[in-house]
């Protein structure tokens, strides 16, 4: 991730008819990402187990920002598709997470600096993890969850209409019958109206 951060200062730093003038960041967009999901499912039945995987995840976002000279504020909503994911953990029974998808709603606050927006954000998280009992073949939790999700992020206009960004998220799905939190390091490309 250190890597995408530093590549998207490199790409500000080397677009210098463009970095020099103010980019307007209020308004709406759209974009694309890519995110590596690492993934943990920690369940109490009687003992504690924990279990973890990697994962590739892609989905689609849309925002809207509002700016005051450098401070920049708004709201943001995605949604993005797992696939191959599996964690499976044994403690009394044997549990198993096959997450299919998840979302997030979020508020963005940050500074910008001519092309550059740093930035941090946090809201409501969302999906199904596809919990379930493999013992019993019994599903845990219900299918659709409600958690937290908190992170930072960095974003760079390219052109006047197209930005990169990186963004670093945790997100909580827990339930009362197990823990279940996602590390994302997520790149992705907004269009800007």
């Amino acid at each position: 991730m250190k890597r995408l951060l530093f590549t998207c200062g490199l790409m500000a730093m080397t677009c210098p008819a463009f970095a020099d003038n103010n980019f307007d960041w209020s308004g709406p967009y759209v974009g694309v990402q890519g995110n590596l999901d690492n993934s943990t499912l920690q369940i109490t039945d009687l003992v504690t187990a924990t279990g973890s995987n990697s994962a590739f995840s892609a989905g689609a976002d849309m925002g809207y920002n509002f700016t005051s000279d450098n401070f920049v504020y708004g709201a943001e909503i995605d949604a993005n598709f797992i696939t191959g994911s599996q964690i499976d953990v044994t403690a009394k029974d044997t549990y198993r997470a096959q997450p299919g998808w998840y979302g997030t709603a979020r508020g963005r606050v940050g500074f910008s600096s001519n092309n550059v927006l740093f930035y941090g954000t946090g809201g409501l998280a969302f999906g199904d993890m596809g919990v379930q009992n493999i013992t019993t073949a019994s599903r845990v939790g219900p299918a659709l969850q409600f958690g937290w999700v908190v992170g930072t992020g960095v974003e760079v206009a390219v052109t006047p209409k197209f930005s990169l960004k990186a963004e670093l998220l945790h997100i909580d799905l827990s339930q009362q019958e197990y823990s279940f939190q996602d590390n994302v390091a997520r790149i992705g490309i907004n269009l800007h109206f």
